[in-house]
């Protein structure tokens, strides 16, 4: 391993890559009034990294991108950001007021979103609009969602929870 800097000394909490050499981290400072929220972009592969201006100061706790253009990330606060042109432009949603802590797409339409108090979300128009997903009993926070194929997914959460669907 070696050190690579990454321009922030905000907490780090994902990094994806869309290719080789393009990547995006997030991270942030939570809590009110000084939350923070940090998108750091590399085109060399992580040789260096450039501020990435967002449209709303959240902390990010998770990031998506389907291909090259389009991305998703999960804030603190309920908000939901995505890109439609390989991360430098931003626009915003707000579809909870919970923190959000996971996100994935299983296509261009089809999306989740998972965070605190058992909150599930789900678009099926690319992000346009979001419903509720309402698991009872669950009101645990939910920290990680992944699918395997476009049916079968998981969510793991705080206190053990490790939920399965199939449908």
């Amino acid at each position: 391993w070696d050190y690579q800097e990454s321009g922030s000394n905000q907490r780090l909490n994902d990094v994806t890559f869309t290719g080789a050499d393009v990547g995006f981290a997030v991270g942030g400072t939570e809590g009110n009034p000084n939350e923070t929220g940090v998108l750091r972009k590399t085109t060399n592969a992580g040789a260096s990294w450039v501020e990435v201006n967002l449209p709303v100061d959240k902390a990010i706790n998770d990031i998506q991108f389907l291909g090259t253009q389009v991305g998703y990330a999960v804030c603190e606060d309920g908000y939901i950001l995505k890109t439609m042109d390989g991360g430098d432009n931003w626009t915003f949603t707000r579809p909870e007021t919970a923190d959000l802590h996971g996100v994935f797409f299983t296509g261009q339409s089809n999306g989740f979103v998972v965070g605190e108090m058992g909150l599930i979300i789900r678009t099926e128009d690319g992000g346009l609009t979001w419903d509720n997903q309402f698991i009872p009993g669950v009101i645990a926070d939910l920290n990680s969602i992944m699918f395997i194929d476009n049916m079968t997914g998981f969510i793991f959460g705080n206190n053990g929870h490790f939920i399965k669907t199939v449908n």
